[in-house]
């Protein structure tokens, strides 16, 4: 793949995953204690890997000038393939054991407490004396509307309200 580049799109391409690099590791920095950090870390990763995926070709042959002439898709293949696996690694993880990391420690608690925020976010407003229909509703935010317990008409304002 890195072949079919010229020796300054291969710089190109070394500059951009600096800068992919340089930007995961301000993520995962600025979002240590959340899941943007996780998300900047594998960032990071990926962009280093690839910077000697570059390198292990930077010195190839150049390409021949008929290179333009044909599609050029070996993009595409790379992102369905690591789409793929990506899918198969969440598929295998699944949601609800993925839940049950949220008192694991480091970034895998993280993705834990993120996949179990609405019975976390349940349970401390219960702690904390809330009235009923608050508690309901942060347990039940994510639930089709046809397995809510509170008023469809309160929970369909508060959804719009909550708009994600």
């Amino acid at each position: 793949m890195i072949a079919q580049l010229t020796r300054n799109e291969r710089q190109t391409a070394l500059l951009i995953l600096l800068t992919v690099a340089i930007g995961g590791l301000a993520m995962a920095i600025g979002g240590r204690d959340n899941l943007l950090g996780v998300h900047g870390a594998i960032a990071s990763v990926l962009a280093i890997l690839m910077m000697f995926v570059v390198i292990g070709g930077y010195y190839a042959p150049e390409p021949t000038e008929d290179r333009t002439a044909s599609y050029y898709d070996d993009p595409t293949k790379v992102g369905i393939v690591v789409a793929m696996l990506w899918a198969v690694v969440g598929m295998a993880v699944g949601h609800r054991r993925a839940r049950g990391w949220a008192h694991a420690p480091g970034a895998r608690g993280r993705v834990g407490r993120y996949l179990a925020h609405d019975e976390i976010g349940a349970g401390l407003l219960g702690s904390a004396g809330s009235e009923p229909l608050p508690v309901a509703w942060a347990r039940e935010h994510h639930l089709p509307a046809d397995r809510w317990t509170v008023p469809a008409e309160v929970g369909a304002a508060l959804r719009a309200a909550d708009d994600d």
